[in-house]
């Protein structure tokens, strides 16, 4: 569905996906996780690979982000075909992911809403999502077909 995008890996559960940033410093694994919540919801964690461990705080630059970040949404979209009932929340670790989260719902939002309905989350309050507001988080539900 995602072009461009590195292969994924999922594990057996299907709750984890793995693939290799390959860029300026080298080849990186990654890790995607999804980690059941509240409310049917999923939380998508993403970060590096280190010592058996996701590292959700670690900054690679390895200058493939558009790539890493199709890669991350196709995982998404894996994930739902798997799991249609279950919403995929996520919640960025600090200030500059939420920027760029943000960012990235708004810019492709018109892609993102044939397939999922996506709600923006300020103060811990769900609203329809609005490209022109900026959200604390994100949830992400299948649309039936």
């Amino acid at each position: 569905m995602v072009d461009e995008h590195y292969e994924l890996y999922p594990s057996k559960e299907e709750h984890l996906f793995y693939f290799v940033s390959e860029g300026s410093r080298g080849r990186i694994l990654k890790l995607i996780h999804f980690t059941p919540t509240r409310y049917k919801r999923w939380n998508l964690a993403f970060g590096d690979y280190r010592n058996g461990y996701l590292d959700d705080q670690v900054v690679s630059n390895n200058d493939d982000l558009q790539k890493i970040m199709k890669t991350i949404i196709q995982a998404a979209y894996d994930f739902c075909e798997i799991y249609p009932e279950r919403s995929i929340e996520i919640v960025p670790v600090d200030e500059k992911r939420k920027t760029l989260y943000n960012a990235i719902v708004r810019r492709n939002f018109e892609t993102f809403s044939k397939s999922f309905v996506i709600k923006g989350e300020k103060g811990k309050r769900l609203f329809a999502y609005n490209p022109k507001e900026n959200y604390d988080a994100f949830v992400f539900r299948r649309k039936k077909r």
